[in-house]
């Protein structure tokens, strides 16, 4: 299967194309042998062997010549009327060229009528399957190469899309991050070398990923997240009003496309002031039975109503779209002033990679 699977499909066709060859020359070699036998036409193997040869170049020639050649200057130019008109007139001269050799391989039994219209029309069939199943081949690799041109640009214009999306996240963790640290250095905190350090981490962490293949190693994701938690919770107050929650039952490296549970993580800071009374942010992350599960509930500042600002989670979504072709869940809502998110991925092990690439 993996043999196959590794074959293109002009390959196959070509294989295909040879296994008709082999056969026919098989079947020719036989046909000629039988039939001088039964008219007391006798050659020895050897003549068999370079006649039906010789047969089979006559009938290869023009298919060959219209597969590497005649097909390729007039379909590039649009002639596919010139196509039509020199089909009948490569028949012709085939078949003509089939009673010639015909003719001088039994010339020492005088056998005249070889040259007849009868047996000009009886290479008809064999000639014209050959013309047309090289032919159809020829149509098949075009329309198999154009489908596949057209894949790869399609997953150029996907990859070029993914990574437009991921570089437009990063704004968002400077901006927020940045803050924090500069009301900690003017305040002149011990802390402040702690959340630079946390800082750099969730940036080198960005920067490798953002132009990287469509997965990453899911656990990365989440310790990055992690990174996230402590670098704004190094305010006091925060530390019981925020809370992060992480399960994994899977001992194997699983993949994940990137920055999906950052950016949750990220919104929801963004959107909850933890300084007002009743504010509070609750993230779970639960990795089981090859599914990462992220749930989080956090309240919504007053200060900064959810449609003011959407560009974190509509990129995102768009992100899911492109490479889970819609195989997730991801569902959010406001409810009572609490903002609630669920997504649901899929988890692929190397393996599975390997094959979805």
């Amino acid at each position: 299967m993996n043999f196959f699977k590794n074959i293109k499909t002009h390959q196959l066709l070509w294989m295909f194309q040879l296994v008709v060859i082999v056969y026919f020359y098989y079947a020719s070699y036989n046909y000629h042998v039988n039939w001088c036998n039964s008219n007391h036409y006798y050659f020895d193997n050897y003549q068999f062997y370079w006649y039906t040869l010789a047969n089979l170049f006559i009938v290869l020639i023009f298919p060959l010549i219209n597969h590497f050649y005649l097909y390729d200057k007039l379909l590039n130019k649009k002639l596919f009327w010139v196509v039509f008109i020199t089909i009948p007139i490569q028949l012709y001269t085939s078949m003509v060229l089939n009673a010639l050799m015909d003719t001088l391989f039994l010339k020492r039994y005088n056998v005249p009528w070889l040259m007849w219209t009868e047996h000009i029309n009886s290479r008809f069939f064999i000639n014209f399957s050959f013309i047309g199943l090289f032919g159809i081949q020829k149509m098949l690799q075009v329309y198999f190469k154009k489908a596949e041109d057209e894949k790869k640009l399609k997953i150029g214009q996907l990859e070029s899309e993914i990574k437009l999306l991921r570089a437009q996240i990063n704004p968002h963790f400077l901006f927020n991050s940045l803050n924090n640290i500069y009301s900690y250095a003017v305040q002149k905190k011990d802390e402040t070398p702690k959340l630079i350090l946390k800082l750099s981490e969730i940036l080198r962490f960005l920067s490798d990923t953002k132009n990287s293949e469509s997965y990453i190693d899911a656990q990365n994701e989440i310790n990055v997240t992690k990174d996230l938690f402590d670098l704004y919770l190094v305010n006091k107050r925060w530390i019981t009003k925020a809370k992060l929650t992480i399960q994994i039952t899977n001992s194997d490296v699983f993949y994940i496309e990137p920055h999906t549970i950052l950016t949750l993580a990220e919104n929801a800071f963004k959107y909850c002031n933890l300084d007002e009374e009743s504010a509070f942010l609750q993230m779970e992350i639960f990795v089981h039975n090859n599914e990462l599960t992220c749930k989080l509930e956090n309240t919504i500042r007053k200060d900064k109503p959810l449609n003011s600002d959407g560009t974190g989670l509509i990129n995102l979504k768009k992100r899911l779209d492109i490479t889970y072709n819609k195989n997730y869940l991801f569902h959010y809502q406001e409810e009572n002033n609490i903002f609630k998110t669920e997504l649901k991925l899929p988890l692929l092990d190397n393996q599975l990679l390997h094959n979805r690439r």
